[in-house]
């Protein structure tokens, strides 16, 4: 009966045995049908790394093939000196060979933005789209030069000699502005730059007894009794027994003696003071 019974059985557990192999290869080629779909997706999304970088290496190449001499640009990429991206600057001389980076000179942006010179790579150089001012301006070589973020309203240009004020002032082209002048630089063709006066700056006053002569900030307003003020606290052995409006002070071969006069009317910028007594 055992025999008889396996006999019977075997078959059966033979077929279920092959029925279960036959079942684990269909999931086996499924999951590997699946598995090379997936990938085949996956890639034909993904451009070839070529295409990725093809745009940037050209231009890269266009950038070191450029010739950036004279060139009004805009730096960006900066890392180790963030806060000059956005900056303008004009490329100046030629790529030096050995680091190959281009000298630019940077514009002041403003009182805590100052101009400065630095040697960039051409990644960090954008041509501006913006172009310089088409005539060119004269600069003293203490001036002041920014670049506005919103420009002021100004006086307009005279003809001949740019004529020094505390208001802006458009400045005409060919005229040169004086030494000392706070200049607002334009970067649209077409519209003048600015200049004026500074509200501070300072005044120098030629003392004929003393190598030293008086250095002092002043303003618009300042009177010129501060002046004279100043040039007792100065020189109290000289000028101890002067009355009041005295010393008075000498302008371009002018004498000026009036104490309630100010700054901006005894027109001292500019001008050679010294003082008299």
């Amino acid at each position: 009966q055992d025999v008889l019974h396996s006999i019977v059985y075997c078959p059966s557990s033979i077929l279920c045995c092959n029925f279960t192999l036959y079942f684990l290869y269909l999931i086996f080629l499924l999951l590997h049908s699946l598995f090379f779909l997936i990938f085949f997706f996956l890639m034909i999304r993904r451009p070839p790394r070529s295409t990725l970088s093809s745009s940037s290496a050209a231009s890269d190449v266009y950038k070191r093939q450029m010739d950036w001499s004279g060139k009004l640009v805009v730096l960006h990429g900066l890392q180790a000196a963030p806060e000059l991206n956005g900056r303008y600057g004009t490329v100046q001389g030629t790529k030096d060979p050995a680091s190959g980076r281009w000298t630019v000179a940077i514009s002041a942006g403003g009182e805590d933005e100052p101009a400065k010179t630095c040697a960039l790579k051409e990644a960090n150089l954008e041509l501006s789209p913006e172009q310089p001012p088409a005539a060119p301006v004269a600069l003293g070589d203490n001036t002041t030069k920014i670049l506005p973020k919103k420009r002021p309203s100004a006086l307009c240009s005279r003809p001949g000699e740019f004529l020094a004020s505390y208001d802006w002032r458009e400045v005409a082209e060919g005229q040169s502005v004086p030494h000392g002048m706070e200049v607002m630089l334009s970067m649209e063709p077409g519209v003048p730059t600015l200049a004026r006066i500074p509200p501070k700056w300072q005044l120098k006053v030629d003392i004929p007894w003393s190598d030293s002569p008086l250095r002092m900030d002043v303003g618009k307003g300042t009177l010129v009794r501060e002046i004279q003020t100043a040039l007792h606290a100065a020189h109290p052995e000289r000028l101890s027994g002067c009355p009041e409006g005295e010393p008075a002070l000498l302008v371009n071969d002018e004498i000026i003696s009036d104490p309630s006069l100010t700054v901006a009317r005894a027109k001292l910028f500019g001008a050679r003071v010294s003082s008299v007594n």
